[in-house]
């Protein structure tokens, strides 16, 4: 029974950690409006164009987490991986896959906007079209 207890704890323990975040640090609206003010910072919109177009954060560069060629064109427009690259999409679970794929890349500072765009539209920030 104990062997049995242990194996189920042992198993649990190494899907969770295969489920951890790594990588990068979730930031809630205050935060991330602090972070990407910073000069330094390129603010990364991973939805597609035509959300894009229908408003986003000001300044930001987009490219869709979902095209074939996200992670080719990333390593493209965010030639430098030291640079803090502050990345959201419509509610967070885009990001936090885009946040995943750049920290693979070798990318060392990434701040993801927990909740998307709908927790910075809803907390009265502004967007651009």
């Amino acid at each position: 029974m104990k062997f049995k207890i242990f194996a189920l704890f042992a198993f649990l323990s190494v899907c969770f950690s295969g489920c951890a975040q790594n990588g990068f640090k979730n930031a809630d609206v205050q935060e991330f409006e602090k972070i990407t003010a910073e000069q330094s910072v390129v603010i990364l919109d991973v939805r597609t164009p035509q959300e894009f177009a229908d408003g986003h954060i000001k300044d930001a560069v987009n490219i869709d987490v979902k095209a074939d060629s996200f992670k080719d064109e990333a390593l493209r427009q965010l030639s430098d991986k030291n640079q803090t690259v502050a990345v959201y999409c419509r509610s967070g679970r885009r990001s936090v896959t885009a946040a995943n794929i750049l920290s693979e890349e070798g990318y060392k500072n990434i701040i993801n906007l927990k909740g998307g765009i709908l927790s910075w539209q809803s907390e009265g920030k502004a967007v651009e079209k």
